[in-house]
């Protein structure tokens, strides 16, 4: 008789990913195939899309308990300050990568980025892994907790809607040219995220609040009214849409690094970025 694995399926459990730790549930178990090999847990990550479902090894689960929940909250912590160390030392040593102000004051909206006129050219599927920082993924996880099980709404209008963000990162481009590249993903990234926010990044307690903001602004593009929560969103969706729209890899090579670098700028700028409260949903 094999020996009682120690989660079983179904049970509510604490996983590390990274540097943190996520609430999770064990969904299949795996038991140790040899002596070398312990048993395996099919993990699937509260609030997460099931994209990001694995399996993993044993001392990556741990039991859901004050104790280990006092220790998912102190990780926390330390992973906030360290962050927010970098920021500081990044500032004292002049703020690397920033230049001077942006010639150009807005983000032409006619113009196609790169990103999005790819959006036509639907071809063979091609992986693309869009890699979310580790804080990043925090914010995810305690946003879907807000709005799934708190029931709560982002506030809206933004004060800091997605072109604005878009904008304010641009202006960290100080070479002409790195700027006019890194505006075309932008532009692309701002279509993408028009055509994908309604049908794939809500929650079904957001459509009556984006019906309601579209009826009151039929001028206006989702881009100038959501913010960074949303956006931020559009990452975890992101790989897949891109799979089936750029099938060219030397695109994906141009692509991924700016969209890397632009997840690096939303994480250093999290507090400024991210709203610290939202609102209760109105029956």
């Amino acid at each position: 008789m094999p020996p009682k694995l120690k989660f079983q399926e179904g049970e509510k459990v604490l996983c590390y990913h990274g540097l943190l730790i996520y609430e999770a549930k064990c969904m299949k178990t795996q038991s140790a195939k040899d002596k070398d090999k312990g048993p395996k847990f099919f993990i699937h990550y509260n609030g997460w899309n099931k994209n990001w479902d694995e399996w993993v090894p044993e001392e990556r689960v741990l039991k859901f308990s004050e104790v280990n929940l006092q220790k998912q909250k102190e990780l926390i912590q330390q992973h906030r300050k360290e962050v927010k160390e970098k920021k500081g030392k990044r500032k004292l040593e002049g703020g690397v990568g920033r230049g001077s102000k942006r010639e150009v004051e807005g983000l032409p909206r006619r113009k196609r980025g790169r990103l999005g006129a790819s959006m036509a050219a639907l071809h063979s599927r091609t992986d693309i892994n869009v890699t979310i920082p580790e804080e990043l993924k925090l914010c995810l996880l305690q946003d879907m907790n807000l709005v799934v099980q708190q029931k709560q709404l982002v506030k809206l209008p933004s004060p800091r809607p997605v072109e604005k963000l878009l904008d304010q990162y641009l202006d960290r481009c100080g070479d002409k040219e790195k700027k006019g590249t890194v505006q075309e993903v932008a532009l692309g990234l701002i279509e993408y995220f028009n055509v994908l926010l309604p049908t794939q990044l809500l929650c079904e307690s957001e459509r009556a609040q984006f019906e309601e903001l579209r009826a009151r602004n039929t001028e206006k593009p989702m881009s100038t009214i959501y913010g960074a929560e949303h956006f931020l969103r559009l990452f975890v969706r992101l790989g897949s849409a891109m799979s089936y729209a750029i099938p060219v890899e030397e695109s994906i090579s141009f692509l991924l690094p700016h969209i890397h670098d632009l997840l690096q700028y939303m994480q250093e700028n999290m507090v400024e970025l991210f709203q610290k409260e939202y609102i209760a949903v109105s029956v």
